[in-house]
């Protein structure tokens, strides 16, 4: 039972600076009071059997006040409420922090697509949203819609249904916000700054308004069956001449297998495809150009290729952005590299092109390469390597 003496109010000052001191988690060996009144100065003589008053800006220690007062934890958390830990509470959240940043950057997505681990990077700096729960919550939502990109040709709102079953859900806020940065960061591209940038991003991922501008170019593909495109692109290969695919043709049909289920040669300049053309014409073997990263038309096309049985191999630019594109296709579509290996690189003369190290991405498929890259700091353009790339499809 605390006396009736030490529930002065003009003790309240002394109390709650006590309770501030204490709540921290940290030893307390004295208090200081400012601005103490005549009557806190005389309640306080009083209380703890002073022989002066203490002036208006006083020090006292805690072992005084004990001795004075007896129990001060029970004293103080009976007039002002329960002691806080602040350090522990700090501590605790430093924790629940470090361990919410080692979930995310140990996140299989991550570690399938290994361009993401700069965006992963770019969060961290950022911060905790709000909170950590908040944080996971929205981290968890990004790295849904980012498990199921590229798409091959949907609309935003069925993008949001098939992951959240909400179609608005990428409507506005954080998340469309943070998985665009992702999608930014593994295509190279630069942050979007307003709608149109946040347009082609979306459809840099497959997400499109419309399935006919989406293109993408394939040569020497002679699938079975007698629909629309497989006869356009028998007859066109059997030309010597390339198609121009419309992501709408290739969402019409479900099957698409190259004869004798041929490994399809995917590559990423057309170029490539033009040299083929007219070194080999009507007996050019199945090539497909992603012309870039890939279009939603190109996704689709290599999906199909790839389910109908067509095994796939894939050569790009020896640059930041190819190995990024690289790394999309062989993780998305099963692809095996061809020609793009640690060896391939060193052997081949640069283009004059350089690069910061920081911006090449892991190369699972060969992680000597990444770290050749990183040192020799040059392009190697897929131009210079078509020669050898001819002499295999020979």
């Amino acid at each position: 039972m605390i006396p009736r003496y030490l529930r002065d109010p003009n003790l309240e000052v002394l109390w709650r600076e006590l309770h501030r001191r204490m709540s921290s988690g940290r030893p307390v060996a004295s208090i200081r009071l400012r601005g103490l009144t005549e009557p806190q100065q005389h309640a306080i003589a009083e209380a703890l059997g002073l022989d002066e008053l203490p002036s208006a800006t006083a020090s006292l220690g805690v072992a005084m006040l004990e001795s004075r007062i007896g129990d001060l934890r029970a004293v103080v958390t009976e007039l002002v409420g329960p002691l806080g830990d602040a350090a522990g509470d700090r501590a605790r959240k430093a924790a629940d922090r470090e361990a919410l940043w080692q979930w995310f950057e140990g996140h299989e997505l991550l570690a399938a697509r290994p361009a993401l681990r700069e965006w992963a990077g770019q969060v961290r700096a950022a911060g905790i949203v709000d909170s950590v729960d908040r944080t996971r919550s929205l981290l968890e939502a990004a790295l849904r819609v980012l498990a199921v990109l590229p798409v091959d040709g949907v609309a935003l709102p069925v993008l949001a249904d098939r992951c959240f079953g909400d179609p608005h859900r990428l409507d506005k806020g954080r998340l469309p916000g943070m998985v665009l940065k992702a999608i930014a960061v593994e295509t190279g591209a630069a942050d979007p700054v307003g709608a149109e940038d946040r347009r082609r991003l979306w459809e840099s991922a497959g997400v499109v308004r419309d399935q006919l501008s989406s293109q993408v170019l394939a040569a020497g593909i002679r699938p079975g069956g007698d629909g629309a495109l497989a006869v356009a692109l028998r007859a066109l290969a059997g030309a010597g001449h390339a198609a121009a695919v419309t992501l709408a043709q290739v969402r019409a049909v479900e099957v698409l297998a190259v004869r004798d289920a041929r490994t399809v040669s995917v590559v990423e300049n057309p170029s490539v495809v033009q040299a083929a053309l007219a070194a080999f014409g009507p007996s050019t073997p199945p090539l497909v150009c992603v012309s870039g990263w890939p279009s939603a038309a190109a996704i689709r096309l290599l999906d199909l290729l790839g389910r109908s049985g067509s095994p796939l191999r894939y050569h790009g630019d020896f640059d930041p952005a190819g190995i990024r594109i690289a790394a999309m296709v062989m993780e998305r579509f099963g692809a095996r590299p061809w020609r793009m290996g640690a060896t391939d690189y060193l052997a081949a003369p640069v283009d004059g092109v350089g690069f910061a190290a920081e911006a090449v991405c892991e190369t699972p498929w060969d992680p000597a390469l990444a770290v050749a890259m990183r040192r020799r700091l040059a392009a190697v353009s897929e131009e210079q390597q078509i020669e050898a790339l001819l002499a295999d499809l020979a």
